[in-house]
């Protein structure tokens, strides 16, 4: 069964950059990572409690995927996220059996500097503590009848993401017994028409993110033990943020200063 958040896959242009700019700008250090012997693109990981970040470039354009060039031409930023199952197999035979299109298992392959490699089984699907990861849609209803289907999971009822501090129709979908989401957010109709920045949670920034990215991912949430902390972390690092003192205080890191990756915070003991 799909049992978690694997990982979150970060696309970025400069690998040594986007390093150096979650370690002294985020406090986020990587701990490993190498290269693709297959695909012409590398890594660096980053470890949050049981999921991880993975910081990608393509180093061999003539062998990357035409999905990660597409993506990469258009900014940098979020490009997927993965799922972990205790039963590929099993899981696989799931989803066709519910005529879901896939390709795979397939094997992958990293390759250390230090000449370790690591392999896993994957299957793709056509067309502190992770929290969630959040996918922008532009019908929620059609999308959560999809990926319901599509992963066999049950989504809850709508919410609003009032508390978070965005101007969005909201599902989530529960993983496992660890408490983490697969979130889905549609702009409210009204916020389609504002003017203003494409910093989430601004007005009108679900709506552009969609505009320029289509249907993706577009926010990480992080389990942080005091946002009070944190705070004076980022300040320290002249980290700009949009901190927002709801009933649910919550704290967005600006995209520009993750390599394009909105994130946003919070204290475990306000869920």
């Amino acid at each position: 069964m799909i049992t978690a958040l694997d990982h979150i896959i970060i696309g970025v242009n400069n690998l040594e950059q986007a390093t150096r700019t979650f370690n002294e700008k985020l406090g986020l250090i990587a701990s490993g990572g190498g290269i693709h012997p297959v695909g012409g693109t590398a890594n660096r990981i980053i470890v949050i409690g049981d999921t991880y970040l993975e910081l990608i470039t393509v180093r061999a354009p003539a062998e990357a995927q035409q999905s990660i060039l597409d993506r990469l031409s258009k900014g940098e930023g979020y490009l997927n996220f993965v799922l972990s199952s205790n039963d590929i197999e099993a899981d696989s035979a799931a989803l066709r059996g519910r005529g879901v299109s896939i390709t795979g298992p397939t094997p992958g392959q990293l390759k250390a500097p230090g000449g370790r490699t690591r392999g896993w089984s994957r299957v793709d699907i056509e067309r502190p503590k992770v929290l969630s990861v959040t996918v922008a849609v532009a019908d929620l209803e059609e999308a959560t009848s999809r990926f319901q289907h599509i992963y066999g999971l049950y989504p809850s009822a709508p919410f609003s993401g009032e508390a978070d501090g965005w101007e969005a129709r909201m599902v989530s979908f529960l993983l496992g017994q660890r408490g983490q989401h697969i979130e889905l957010a549609a702009p409210l109709p009204f916020s389609t028409d504002l003017v203003g920045t494409e910093l989430l949670p601004e007005p009108g920034a679900l709506s552009r993110h969609l505009q320029r990215f289509g249907e993706s991912l577009c926010r990480v949430t992080l389990a942080v033990e005091s946002l009070q902390l944190s705070r004076r972390y980022l300040d320290e690092h002249g980290v700009t943020y949009t901190y927002l003192e709801n009933e649910r205080p919550v704290l967005w890191i600006h995209p520009h200063q993750s390599c394009e990756a909105a994130i946003m915070l919070l204290e475990p003991s306000t869920l």
